[in-house]
């Protein structure tokens, strides 16, 4: 039997689509700003140590630091549930909570700025319209045995 062509057929690295498609170069990919609640929560903690916190008797000296006005880090995950259920929270805490929700919403818009500025580029600037997807295709070689009866062999 003829080897026609068998040394093509061997695997080969980078050979189909998915193999050749770079991870990084998806806008979803990195994101320019993800914090959650608790991220935020966290944040917000660490930073109080760093802020004086002045009495309204005495704006010269500095009486502590912003850490009371959070919740500790242990705190946090009991804190996050309670704003979940919907129950009581201190108001400066119920409005730093709202500050953060509504900050995710330009969240969301700034993170989708990398593909809306491809997508402009491509169709506005380079003027290249988007493609209808197409099928992979595959060539496919394949080898019959010869006839046995023009080679001598009976049945």
């Amino acid at each position: 039997m003829a080897q026609c062509g068998s040394e093509i057929l061997i695997s080969r690295e980078g050979t189909e689509q998915q193999q050749r498609y770079i991870d990084a170069l998806n806008p979803d990919f990195f994101k320019l700003n993800d914090f959650n609640l608790k991220d935020w929560m966290q944040f917000a903690y660490r930073f109080a140590k760093h802020i004086n916190y002045f009495d309204t008797l005495d704006d010269q000296n500095a009486s502590g630091d912003w850490t009371n006005f959070f919740k500790k880090e242990s705190e946090l995950d009991s804190f996050l549930d309670t704003v979940n259920k919907g129950l009581d929270v201190t108001p400066h805490l119920a409005l730093f909570v709202c500050f953060i929700k509504l900050l995710e919403i330009t969240q969301g818009h700034f993170n989708k700025l990398t593909k809306r500025h491809l997508d402009f580029y491509y169709q506005n600037i380079l003027k290249i319209q988007k493609q209808e997807a197409t099928p992979d295709k595959v060539h496919v070689i394949s080898e019959y045995p010869e006839n046995p009866e023009t080679r001598g062999y009976t049945r």
